[in-house]
């Protein structure tokens, strides 16, 4: 298991950000598993002039005098999408934990459909089959103001379904996994006073959890 460390708060630029998911890519092979968080601002632009639905707002992206962002400190949903399409892993899960970002459910699940279409004839030569699974926490902004430490919602019932065991018993995959969580996310939400309502994208087969088994 690889673990990239987390990009500090200060440092998260819209350059470091794609060089991060670059570095990734590069790096990834098509046998393994991926898991790649975003926490971050997410803003639905009302301006017709912006090309995509949702863009995260890095730190170099602070509002100009008009009260608009700098564009050129967005990271948008095509860019995530563009990840997906060229990462060389086969099993991808994608969580985005930010205001908004309901806005790039459709541009995401359509670049999840089109790589099972055009990686489907790898599962003949023996690489596993393609999956990816995206989670959108669709956070309200005023929730996230009142966050600390990174303990989200979308983040705190991500690590209680992977740590359960009760009646529904331990989770084996990621279809699971995300299942469950998006279904107490809206609980865990309204604790903090703003309720939430998760949208999963599940294309593709389950993707096994690390020492639990189950379909890969």
């Amino acid at each position: 298991v690889r673990r990239w460390p987390k990009i500090p708060y200060a440092e998260w630029t819209r350059a470091a950000v794609l060089a991060r998911l670059d570095e990734i890519a590069k790096a990834a092979k098509p046998q393994d598993t991926l898991f790649v968080y975003f926490a971050g601002h997410g803003i639905v632009p009302a301006d017709p002039g912006y090309s995509e639905m949702f863009y995260f707002a890095a730190v170099d992206a602070e509002r100009s005098g008009e009260g608009s962002f700098r564009r050129d400190g967005l990271i948008s949903a095509a860019d995530i999408a563009d990840f997906i399409r060229k990462v060389a892993a086969r099993r991808i899960v994608i969580v985005l934990d930010s205001c908004q970002s309901g806005g790039a459910i459709d541009s995401l699940a359509r670049v999840a459909d089109a790589r099972l279409r055009m990686d489907a004839p790898g599962a003949a030569s023996g690489l596993p089959p393609v999956a990816v699974h995206i989670l959108v926490g669709t956070t309200p902004l005023q929730y996230l103001l009142q966050v600390r430490n990174d303990d989200t919602a979308v983040a705190r019932s991500i690590v209680a379904v992977a740590q359960a065991s009760g009646a529904d018993g331990p989770v084996t995959g990621t279809r699971d996994l995300l299942s469950r969580a998006a279904a107490g996310i809206p609980a865990a939400s309204t604790a903090g006073g703003l309720r939430q309502d998760p949208l999963l994208v599940l294309a593709g087969g389950d993707i096994a959890l690390p020492g639990r088994g189950g379909e890969k």
